[in-house]
């Protein structure tokens, strides 16, 4: 009996040894039973670190435009000599006033507004420290657009036009130091950031 266990007993370590060094390869350990079993949880892992490595990169490159555009409005106040901006690289919607903005979709990971069909983006008020005379808006976007500006927190509206130098007309702007902007975007335009910089 005992004769017999034991060689019962060698007979499964061989089984087991043979099993092993085919089916795993020699000196392979672990939870998987099969090559297969050990390949497709690599491919698993693999699968995952491309989908971060891409993530990563469309982080990469987003971070990279929007420096630029922020560079591009640095020069926009540089030109004009004025000392005050604020850049909002829509990343997040803390700069919008959702309340009276509609009909949009806001892509978090770009930093991307897309307009519906009635699309108006309103910003929150913007309290400066002096009443504003001379602004420039500079705003990136793929499409058309209407922009205008208030410096009395929405009272009264004026249009402007991004990228050039704005004056402030007193006779129809009331005196304030809100600023906010409101833009009516035609459906599918695309707004990427926005700079406001002033004196």
């Amino acid at each position: 009996m005992d004769i017999l266990s034991y060689g019962t007993a060698s007979k499964a370590s061989k089984e087991e040894s043979n099993t092993r060094n085919k089916v795993l390869g020699e000196g392979v350990t672990g939870s998987f039973s099969t090559v297969k079993e050990r390949i497709d949880n690599i491919d698993n892992a693999i699968g995952n670190v491309t989908k971060q490595a891409d993530n990563l990169i469309i982080k990469n490159a987003v971070n990279i435009m929007k420096a630029n555009a922020k560079l591009n409005a640095v020069a926009q106040s540089k030109k004009y000599e004025m000392h005050n901006m604020i850049f909002d690289d829509l990343l997040d919607l803390s700069g919008i006033d959702t309340e009276k903005s509609r009909d949009y979709t806001h892509d978090s990971v770009t930093g991307l507004i897309t307009a519906g069909e009635d699309c108006v983006i309103e910003t929150k008020e913007e309290i400066t420290q002096i009443i504003p005379e001379q602004i420039v808006l500079h705003i990136e976007h793929v499409g058309t657009l209407l922009c205008s500006i208030s410096r009395n927190n929405g009272t009264t509206w004026e249009s402007i036009i991004p990228n050039e130098l704005f004056y402030f007309n007193d006779s129809v702007s009331l005196s304030g130091n809100k600023i906010r902007i409101k833009v009516k975007l035609s459906v599918r335009t695309k707004l990427l950031n926005y700079a406001l910089t002033w004196t």
